[in-house]
């Protein structure tokens, strides 16, 4: 309580707080998995196949704030737990091998070992890889051939795996407007549209009375177009305050001094200098990685704190994640934090 009375700025994540975006960057997620094991290897998802899992699983070692590369560890992973010997057919003449695979695909014992293979993705995704390689050398070859197909790692003009994803995302429009690429898979329309504002513009209000112009901002994975094409007239709460987006921190996209993402407190530093202020920052997020960015934040400099958002995609799990790291508050949704600002002041 003591430290929340100090707070005179508000920085807010996006997906999970301000926006839904459950049927947007997870679909996307999805999506483009689907699209490549399809195109690559001939294979298809079952409905029932636990994707949604998978990323709930890669998202809580705080290590996958970005989804190109939580997409990118699912692909991995999927191609190391399947026969070595029948993918590499399979990459070469698509012959007999394709039936084989897709009986391993949707046998019982299958999501068990991807997930296994997952326990060792809690340090970021370059390092997944070397690991799966050495755990399984076998497909070391396979994962080799399947990451320059992907252009893994890499931004839309180089990458395929990020163009499209994007495109899935954005839809055909907002890819040209944003990367300036023609799309791939043929989208009529983006993800990005199926997503609903989570924050009522009640709340926004409420909070803005309570501090000074600039005193709220919006730190964020997401790209500033995407941000704004949601939140639409909900952005002018924000513009005075600080503001960091995917393209001030994503390599990818070909940042001349790119600032490290999410669990890296340098964001939260950035949004800081921005704020101009000495006295407490509240950072408000869904995840681990935005909590363990605000712990890391921490040690430069105390006066950060961070609240917890969990009803857009709550699990018991993510609550107790947020609580043994040491969330100073837990809310089921942004909506209640006007009430529990002016509850301890």
């Amino acid at each position: 309580m003591d430290t929340l009375r100090l707070v005179d700025t508000i920085v807010f994540d996006c997906d999970g707080v301000l926006i839904d975006s459950r049927t947007s960057y997870d679909r996307a997620i999805e999506t483009t998995t689907e699209y490549f094991l399809s195109n690559i290897f001939g294979l298809r998802l079952k409905p029932s196949f636990p994707v949604q899992q998978l990323v709930e699983v890669l998202r809580g070692t705080g290590q996958y704030n970005n989804d190109i590369d939580a997409t990118a560890a699912i692909l991995v992973s999927v191609t190391a737990s399947l026969p070595s010997d029948r993918v590499m057919k399979c990459l070469e003449t698509r012959d007999e091998s394709v039936e084989k695979l897709q009986e391993t695909l949707e046998s019982e014992a299958f999501v068990g070992e991807v997930l296994r293979l997952l326990e060792m993705a809690s340090k970021g995704c370059s390092v997944f890889v070397n690991a799966v390689k050495e755990a399984v050398p076998s497909a070391a070859p396979c994962v080799d051939e399947l990451l320059k197909r992907l252009g893994y790692p890499g931004g839309p003009a180089s990458s395929l795996l990020s163009r499209v994803f994007d495109e899935y995302y954005y839809g055909p429009v907002l890819l040209r407007r944003l990367h300036g690429l023609d799309p791939v898979v043929g989208c009529k329309t983006g993800l990005i549209d199926s997503e609903k504002v989570i924050v009522s513009t009640e709340t926004l209000r409420s909070l803005s009375s309570l501090f000074p112009k600039g005193g709220m901002g919006i730190l964020s994975g997401r790209s500033r177009l995407g941000t704004e094409y949601t939140l639409g007239g909900l952005i002018k709460f924000f513009q005075d305050g600080p503001m960091v987006f995917l393209e001030d921190h994503d390599p990818n996209l070909d940042v001349t001094q790119p600032i490290p993402g999410k669990p890296s407190p340098e964001p939260l530093l950035v949004a800081a200098e921005q704020a101009r202020t000495l006295k407490t920052i509240l950072y408000v997020g869904d995840s681990a990685e935005d909590l363990m960015m605000t712990n890391n934040a921490r040690r430069v400099r105390p006066n950060f704190a961070f609240c917890g958002v969990t009803g857009v995609a709550y699990s018991q799990r993510r609550v107790s994640a947020l609580a043994e790291l040491g969330a100073d508050a837990i809310l089921e949704s942004v909506n209640d934090l006007p009430a529990l600002l002016s509850g301890v002041r």
